[in-house]
């Protein structure tokens, strides 16, 4: 009888402390790692897909997703540590670079990628964003623009396509968002 209840217990924190886990996933991302690190965010929200805890969650379930969670914030700490050891910069912006230029994390950090990585963020910030001009829609396009052309110019330099042969892709996607966020902070 008491083991019954036992296991009863059991279940319902496991199922609760998944369900306060998802919860956290879900709403803190952001707040977990810096804001402009997309790729990264990307992962996290990622970790466990196929996943959805609800009270009515199996044990079996609730087992996978701790298993999976911890699996995908263990690799997130592990790139977050490469990064900081191999690149060294104390421009947090040049390993977001390099991710977003990959479109993920886990990469090795290719030296290529490093200092491509490092010369458009040194771009990015020998293009102002005129504190005169008003802020709207048609001026962060036109800045976004001239960014990513001085980007297109050095990313060509490495011989490196961030386009999936000519279309859009996600890495492309996150220069753009990423441009957009520092524009409009």
């Amino acid at each position: 009888m008491y083991l019954s209840e036992a296991i009863k217990a059991m279940e319902m924190n496991l199922r609760s402390t998944c369900m306060m886990l998802e919860a956290v996933r879900n709403n803190q991302v952001d707040k977990a790692i810096d804001y402009d690190w997309l790729p990264m965010q990307d992962h996290l929200a990622l970790c466990i897909p196929t996943i959805t805890i609800s009270e009515e969650s199996s044990v079996e379930d609730c087992l996978k997703y701790l298993g999976q969670l911890y699996k995908g914030l263990t690799k997130a700490m592990a790139h977050y540590k490469k990064g900081n050891r191999i690149v060294g910069d104390v421009d947090r912006n040049v390993v977001y670079m390099v991710d977003m230029l990959y479109g993920l994390i886990g990469h090795q950090f290719n030296e290529d990628y490093v200092n491509c990585a490092r010369e458009c963020v040194k771009a990015y910030n020998q293009t102002p964003i005129d504190p005169n001009e008003e802020k709207n829609d048609e001026n962060a396009r036109i800045w976004r623009r001239k960014v990513l052309d001085k980007f297109g110019v050095i990313l060509k330099k490495y011989d490196i396509d961030i386009t999936e042969k000519g279309e859009w892709s996600i890495r492309e996607g996150y220069l753009v968002e990423w441009l957009d966020r520092k524009y409009w902070k």
